[in-house]
């Protein structure tokens, strides 16, 4: 070998020489090319073993899908690409059957591998495809989660062959119940099962044939002995084994039957044997018999879903609707064409020959798959099974089972990798199958109640699930065990006391007992017994039921109370058939209605009817009683005395589970009295107690009502407000009682007055309202018409009234208003307007007729719009106060009168003279005189705190109303405590109609308040209700001379001269004198000559704002 030079050592130590960098290059590509036609040769095998591959992202959601799952289900890979499965399923397929779906999503949440998980996918043609799919999940290199792999298959097919192989099964099984011939199935020499025929032909019901030894059903033990030798090497030899023997029935009588025997399963002779039995003493009959059976048999080979194919010596001899069907023949095509027809080739006609031949002259079935030919020329995958139709001699030809399985072959060529698994599994369904045909333990099991069988002993022999549950063990614990192993010791000896009665005269028993079951709950059953006997006729032992009447027992305790209620109720009840009948009635309709029982049964409650009601009243009440099943309400009925009566009825209809119409159920109670008191309640509700006369509740109603007449029909109506004139002297002079007859007998001569269709009412007090109703259409006429009656209740009233033994007069105020124009008023607005216009009449001199005038109505509107802009004005504090300087003799200003203005938003500012008085009516006047005191203490307070006007002092007005207040002193009080005025530098100004009412609470609210400090001051003195000794005995500190008596105080001698009687008085009194309106100089002079020096005026300042009243004193 030759050796590397040095300078090709150090090409080693670097980089590689170039065509070593190719070759790795090249190795790297051929490493890639390999790893990429493994990967596809992994795809193309995995795809061989499955209809299509498919990998997910940790997230679930489908990364890959090979193209044969979306020729499969027809859907666009853009709906499942990146999709759950989840989001992939429809909500349909989801809710179909959501806990698969659940532990499917489960195994997925969990990470679990999942085989075979089946559902179904609709394809865009409506089709729908089953899925079976299975999938294991994939992990990395640090054990992290990164998505699912698996393979999913079209069991379509599968499935649907499945279904047909179950539906065989369950017409072999009718066959096997229905046929003419007797059949038995025996193993190890027992009696498994038999059809109704053979149980029929040996006199035995089937289940005492089932379990019983073969034995039993000959005549000597030899001959069963002596058939066994004879057909047993036959049946070993997978051969059929026919005689004709002798038999044994139940009643020990002997029948001739020609049987026909067969190994179960050939092969495996253990799973027993199948006996044919022919009663062949009834030739004729069984000859019958076996036609039938016969047709039965054409039947389900025409019906077979395989097709059956009968060949002879390598021709067609008879096939079946199937078969045509799957090759493409007509009936006639079939017969004796060679088979040859059926294969591809010659070839693989004679490989299934050569294979075939040894099974089938074996007496052997021969099966196998293989591809096979139509007559149009296209291939089908067959599934083929052959056998000979008679092993004994081969040469009558051969059965031939044909399956297509074309649709599978390409399933079964994917599947072959879970051929071993899914072959076991259809071995163990066809075993459950077989199971479920053969054995008949299902038929106890499908007993809902617990079943049990026992020996003559009283010892368990066994039971269904329904009793295993009941006892909470399995049946091989119970087995040999007795009631006293299981069951508390009590209900033990009462099962068993049962058996040995039924066991000491056999047959059937049934009784009502309780048992406890596995959760210690206690219920009510009916036992029903049974025994059964062994062949010798000897009981053998009992079967038994169980059956759980608690609930029935509910019932029936909840139908006794029902039963209870029904005649104990204070109601009548009454139940009668869908068509009306009368079925049943208790005590108290007797006694409400007066008929028996016996009188109404099967009658119809028609015969209750009074005639109040018409017919239009019932047929609404039914048809209530259809649309919703139920109707109440007042009726009236008839008693059996003829008498009628209200009374309150409900009428429920019944109906069975099943919505059928079953009965009426109707309550009803006798209202009389409730409607009596109801009319009581009324009367006082909508009349006056003392003049019966409807009252204001009765008259608003009707008013409403007369409106609405008046609207339709264009008629007036009028209106009268009336009210006694001086009614309130009448009760202080005579007392209540002479007041209470005057308003009777006004109220009889009222109704006296007008119509029969006209309203007098009492609407409180001394007030009365009538209306009158169908005036003229004519507003003038009507009017007139309303003048006459009004005159007319005028001069009736003016007449003496006896008042017990003395005369009374009295006169009325009326006011009338007409309505029924086009703008009508509400029943509010005329009440009013007859109410105005009585108080005009008030205003005229009493005793006197007014018709209201709209002028005032704009009165009222008005005064009514000033009361709410008056109510928003204290609401928003719109209200400010001016200062009127008050000043001495040397023009020095002293203080101030507070005095209020409104700040309109609209109007500017308004004077008190606009608003104080509708305040005063409204009582509107005590928040603003509170506003008025507060403001004007808090600016005190602020003067107090300049040296300029610390000395000024506030006059501040206060209303009577204010000032009768119980609380007013506290008021003031409080108001000077929290302001911190001084209360010294606070006067009120009080005006003479306040001395009018108790002057001794008003001298002891001064009293209290002078006390504090506070001055008083009597405005407008000597302009109203003066008085010395009031005067004198008031604690007032000043008397203020008002403007009225100061503006002509130089021209009207009088006003000079009671000018001078009040200064002389309040000299004398040690009062302090103040004039007010003072706007002249001579004005001035005059007053002061008389001994006035205080002065309030246009002379010196009209009102100002705050500011400008302090800029004033100031200069002052």
């Amino acid at each position: 070998m030759k050796r590397r030079t040095a300078p090709d050592a150090g090409r080693a130590a670097g980089r590689p020489p170039a065509r070593d960098r190719s070759c790795s290059a090249t190795q790297k590509r051929r490493t890639e090319d390999a790893l990429r036609n493994s990967e596809d040769r992994f795809r193309l095998i995995a795809e061989a073993a499955s209809d299509w591959f498919w990998e997910t992202d940790s997230a679930l959601r489908f990364t890959y899908i090979s193209e044969r799952f979306f020729e499969v289900t027809g859907q666009p890979a853009s709906q499942v690409i990146g999709k759950t499965r989840e989001q992939v399923a429809t909500r349909q397929e989801l809710d179909r059957e959501p806990e698969k779906w659940q532990r499917h999503f489960d195994d997925l949440g969990s990470r679990r591998s999942f085989r075979d998980f089946d559902y179904a996918i609709t394809r865009p043609d409506g089709r729908r495809v089953a899925i079976r799919l299975s999938g294991k999940p994939r992990f990395g290199a640090d054990g992290g989660f990164i998505g699912y792999i698996g393979a999913g298959t079209d069991v379509t097919q599968q499935l649907a062959v499945e279904e047909s192989q179950r539906q065989t099964l369950l017409e072999l099984d009718a066959i096997f119940t229905h046929a003419s011939v007797g059949i038995l199935y025996s193993r190890e020499r027992v009696i498994q099962r038999c059809n109704p025929r053979a149980a029929e032909i040996l006199g035995y019901t089937q289940d005492e044939l089932a379990g019983k030894p073969g034995v039993y059903i000959y005549p000597t033990v030899e001959s069963y002995a002596e058939l066994g030798l004879a057909a047993g090497p036959l049946l070993a030899a997978g051969k059929s084994f026919s005689t004709e023997r002798q038999f044994r029935r139940k009643d020990g009588s002997l029948v001739w039957c020609r049987i026909v025997a067969k190994a179960y399963d050939p092969e495996n002779t253990q799973f027993g044997t199948i006996w044919i039995l022919q009663d062949i003493e009834e030739g004729q009959h069984a000859q019958e018999q076996l036609q039938a059976a016969l047709r039965e048999f054409e039947a389900i080979m025409n019906n077979a879903s395989v097709g059956i194919l009968l060949t002879c010596e390598q021709k067609m001899k008879r096939h079946n609707r199937k078969f045509a069907e799957m090759f493409g023949f007509t009936t006639d095509d079939v017969m004796a064409q060679p088979t040859r027809v059926l294969f591809r080739s010659d070839q693989e006609y004679a490989e299934v020959g050569r294979a075939a031949e040894p099974l089938l002259s074996a007496g052997k079935p021969y099966q196998t798959q293989m591809y096979m030919r139509r007559q149009d020329g296209t291939d089908l995958w067959i599934n083929v099974i052959g056998y000979v139709s008679n092993p004994e001699n081969p040469a009558q030809g051969t059965v031939w089972l044909l399956e297509d399985r074309t649709d599978y072959k390409r399933v079964d060529d994917a599947l072959r990798r879970s051929l071993d698994d899914l072959e076991e599994r259809v071995a163990e369904r066809t075993a459950e199958l077989l199971q479920q045909l053969h054995f008949q333990q299902q038929l106890i099991e499908a007993i809902p109640g617990p079943v049990f069988y026992k020996d003559a002993q009283a010892r368990y022999l066994g039971c269904n699930s329904a009793f295993e549950a009941f006892i909470g063990r399995p049946a091989s614990e119970l087995i040999g065990k007795t009631p006293h192993d299981i069951a508390p010791r009590e209900l033990a000896d009462r099962y068993l006391a049962a058996d040995r009665e039924l066991f000491d005269k056999p047959g059937s028993q049934i009784y009502e007992s309780q048992v406890r079951f596995a959760n210690g709950e206690m219920r009510d059953v009916i036992f029903h017994k049974a025994t059964f006997t062994r062949p010798d006729g000897t009981v053998a032992g009992l079967v038994g039921l169980m059956l759980d009447i608690t609930e029935r027992k509910h019932l029936e305790d909840n139908l006794r109370q029902a039963a209870t209620v029904f005649e104990s109720s204070a109601e009548g009840v009454a139940i009668t058939t869908p068509d009306g009948s009368f079925i049943a009635v208790n005590r108290a309709f007797t006694e409400i209605t007066g008929y028996e029982q016996s009188e109404v049964l099967g009658r119809n409650p028609r015969m209750l009817h009074s005639g109040r009601q018409d017919k239009a009243f019932y047929r609404e009440m039914w048809a209530s009683i259809l649309d919703t099943g139920r109707w109440q309400g007042e009726i009236w009925n008839r008693r059996k005395s003829g008498e009628k009566y209200p009374g309150w009825l409900s009428i429920t209809a019944v109906h069975d589970k099943q919505g059928r119409l079953t009965n009426y159920v109707a309550t009803f109670s006798d209202i009389t009295r409730q409607k009596e008191t109801e009319e009581q309640i009324q009367h006082l509700a909508f009349s006056d107690p003392l003049t019966s006369l409807p009252n204001r509740r009765l008259l608003v109603d009707r008013l409403q009502h007369a409106l609405a007449a008046s609207s339709r029909n264009k008629r007036h109506g009028a209106l009268f407000f009336i009210d006694l004139d001086h009614f309130k002297d009448l009760n202080d002079t005579l007392g209540h009682d002479k007041g209470d007859l005057l308003l009777q007998q006004v109220a009889y001569r009222l109704v006296s007055c007008v119509r029969e269709g006209d309203t007098v009412a009492r609407f409180g007090g001394d007030e009365f309202v009538v209306m009158l109703e169908d005036l003229e259409e004519i507003l003038l006429e009507a009017s007139s018409q309303a003048d006459s009656v009004g005159e007319k209740i005028l001069a009736t009233l003016n007449q003496p009234y006896v008042l017990g033994e003395a005369a009374h007069h009295s006169t009325p105020s009326i006011g009338v208003t007409v309505f029924g124009d086009q703008h009508s008023s509400s029943v509010e607005e005329l009440l009013k307007q007859a109410d105005l216009a009585m108080y005009q009449a008030k205003k005229s001199g009493r005793n006197a007729l007014r018709f209201f005038d709209p002028e005032m109505q704009t009165v009222v509107a008005a005064r009514v719009a000033m009361e709410a802009a008056l109510r928003q004005g204290i609401e928003k504090h719109q209200f400010i106060l001016h200062y009127q300087p008050q000043v001495d003799r040397s023009g020095r200003t002293t203080g101030a009168e507070a005095l209020l203005r409104w700040k309109h938003p609209q109007r500017g500012v308004v004077t008190p003279a606009e608003f104080i008085s509708l305040a005063e009516d409204t009582g509107l006047i005590l928040p603003l005189g509170l506003w008025v005191l507060e403001t004007a203490c808090e600016q005190l307070n602020a003067w107090a705190t300049q040296p300029e006007t610390a000395h000024l002092t506030i006059a501040v007005n206060v209303s009577a109303k204010q000032f009768r207040q119980k609380d007013f002193v506290r008021q003031v009080v409080a108001v000077l405590d929290h302001s911190g005025a001084d209360p010294g530098k606070l006067k009120l100004e009080l005006t003479e109609s306040l001395l009018l009412d108790d002057v001794e609470d008003i001298v002891t609210k001064m009293v209290a308040l002078k006390a504090k400090n506070v001055g008083f001051s009597l405005d407008d003195f000597g302009t109203g209700y003066s008085s010395l000794s009031y005067l004198k005995r008031l604690p007032l500190d000043q008397l203020k001379i008002d403007h009225s008596f100061v503006r002509d105080v130089l021209v009207d001698p009088n006003d000079a001269a009671i000018a001078r009687t009040i200064v002389a008085l309040a000299h004398t009194l040690g009062l302090a004198v103040i004039a007010e309106g003072v706007e002249t100089e001579d004005q001035l002079a005059f007053l002061s000559g008389i001994g006035c020096h205080a002065y309030q005026g246009y002379l010196f300042s009209r009102p100002m704002v705050r500011e400008d009243f302090e800029e004033f004193a100031r200069r002052k």
